[in-house]
């Protein structure tokens, strides 16, 4: 079994450097060739069953994966993006004045970060978890999730059994597919494109 973990196209956010999180915003129009490019990719698989975050840009790049492969989108609540809390709309450059100790803690050990009226890095791999291991309950069928880079690079330390530690050394773009394959109980990352 395959799972294709695709990270949503740009939005104009992502290209100012603002912090999303929860914030709903639509992709723009790279983030739309971005995901058309990615269903390309993925119409070579014979993927089964298609995951998505329920926020707008993810909503967005999955409808785009779904009308290429024929299939239909689940929404996964679990999938939703980190929560920023206070920082969700401020540029990176604002947040790094404004939070100087927490922004290099974020950025150098996200582990150990606590973000105000947001998440920490626990709870997004507690419910994240939760939700692969329902999916991985439903059988060996290729599958798809399209989700926000947090997200996704849980889902690969939680798959490679690495701690939160390593969230850091995983680099994820915009309209990136990552690949893990399942069998026996066990995890591998054989390629990313």
């Amino acid at each position: 079994m395959k799972i294709f973990l695709v990270r949503h196209g740009q939005t104009d956010l992502n290209e100012k450097g603002v912090f999303r999180g929860r914030l709903d915003v639509p992709l723009n129009e790279r983030g739309k060739e971005q995901a058309l490019a990615a269903a390309e990719k993925l119409s070579a698989y014979n993927i089964k069953k298609l995951y998505s975050s329920p926020l707008k840009r993810a909503v967005e790049t999955a409808g785009i994966i779904a009308d290429k492969l024929n299939i239909k989108t689940i929404i996964e609540e679990d999938f939703t993006d980190f929560d920023f809390g206070k920082w969700q709309g401020i540029p990176e450059e604002e947040i790094s004045k404004l939070y100087p100790d927490l922004y290099m803690r974020w950025m150098n050990e996200p582990q150990k970060a606590e973000i105000p009226n947001g998440e920490n890095l626990d709870l997004v791999r507690s419910r994240v978890s939760k939700a692969l291991d329902r999916i991985l309950d439903q059988g060996g069928e290729n599958i798809a999730i399209v989700s926000h880079r947090v997200i996704i690079k849980i889902i690969i330390c939680i798959a490679l059994l690495l701690d939160n530690s390593y969230f850091g050394w995983i680099k994820i773009d915009t309209g990136e597919i990552s690949v893990l394959e399942y069998e026996n109980g066990l995890f591998t990352l054989p390629f990313s494109y």
